[in-house]
């Protein structure tokens, strides 16, 4: 099973985004490919409108994956993630 990893960006970034590599571990131990746009999709914040770009890039492989995981408080952009799922009938599992 394909696990997109939906978790805050924005903020300290550096470490949201080791917090995401843990959790793709996890998903990794528990058999599954985990997908990680934390680090598929860091160099956009280096353009203009790139985090519009992530969000863009981020709902395209949703659409590739069987289930998303999000962990910690839901930003706007998890909002938009989770939302673009259900919509595609797409499974959606908070994880804590």
């Amino acid at each position: 099973m394909r696990v997109f990893i939906s978790q805050k960006f924005r903020g300290d970034i550096e470490a949201n985004t080791k917090t995401a590599g843990d959790h793709a571990l996890d998903v990794l131990r528990a058999g599954h490919v985990p997908f990680v746009p934390h680090t598929e999709f860091s160099y956009l914040q280096k353009v203009k409108y790139g985090d519009i770009i992530a969000l863009y890039l981020s709902c395209k492989e949703i659409e590739k994956c069987d289930e998303v995981w999000s962990w910690g408080e839901i930003s706007e952009g998890m909002r938009f993630e989770q939302d673009h799922a259900k919509g595609l009938g797409v499974k959606v599992r908070v994880k804590g």
